[in-house]
């Protein structure tokens, strides 16, 4: 159930995204709802779908998340899955690690939250979701990256064998945040990434991929890729 201020946001939400939509020089058509923890409150994007499919239903609704609200999403999966299984949305899913170590030094989480963002990709797609993921291109303890990688692969596809083909390998750029977070994590004395990501990213597509799959279905786009 609304309530007054969540209404007044909303109005306030098609009011902006109406007023761009009518300035933008090029088509724009995608409501993505971002942040990593959009998914703890479900209702926002219940009721961001719902408005969306009354005022603009040629739109498309784009979901981030983390992974890491299973407990939520089992709770309304009924109300949810009216949702995520229409063919105009879609949802992107950020696994943090290669392995369950990892996970836990680059979140500060501990490591049986990693194993949940498996639960949770299964249970979308379960549910009828368009889902696609993306991993950082961090890699600790340097000589392990490409054992580290085919292991990620080998869980994914026991999420979903075509899992890893909608999935895409992300570089972190070196700009402000990423700088912080790594000069916090010596004063720690917290491990930091030290396998370069154009290694990790050779592996990756060039022998990783090339090993599991063939060149035809390699050159499909992840949209092409059925789960």
């Amino acid at each position: 159930m609304r309530n007054t201020a969540d209404i007044l946001v909303l109005k306030k939400l098609w009011i902006i995204f109406f007023r761009i939509k009518k300035e933008s020089k090029t088509p724009m058509n995608i409501i993505r709802i971002s942040v990593g923890k959009c998914m703890i409150i479900l209702e926002i994007i219940i009721d961001v779908y719902s408005e969306m499919m009354k005022k603009s239903p040629d739109s498309y609704l784009w979901i981030n998340t983390n992974l890491s609200t299973l407990k939520i999403i089992r709770k309304h999966q009924k109300d949810l899955q009216k949702v995520i299984s229409s063919k105009n949305v879609g949802i992107l899913g950020c696994f943090k690690r290669t392995t369950k170590e990892d996970f836990s030094i680059i979140t500060g989480a501990e490591e049986k939250y990693s194993l949940e963002q498996f639960e949770i990709a299964k249970l979308l797609i379960e549910l009828g979701a368009d889902f696609f993921a993306y991993v950082p291109a961090y890699v600790y303890e340097e000589g392990l990256a490409e054992e580290k990688l085919e292991g990620f692969l080998l869980e994914l596809q026991k999420v979903n064998k075509n899992l890893f083909l909608r999935l895409e390998m992300l570089k972190i750029e070196d700009f402000t945040a990423t700088k912080i977070n790594f000069e916090l994590a010596q004063k720690e004395r917290r491990a930091i990434p030290n396998t370069s990501q154009e290694i990790v990213f050779d592996l990756w597509y060039n022998k990783l991929l090339p090993k599991f799959y063939s060149k035809s279905v390699l050159k499909k786009f992840c949209c092409e890729v059925e789960l």
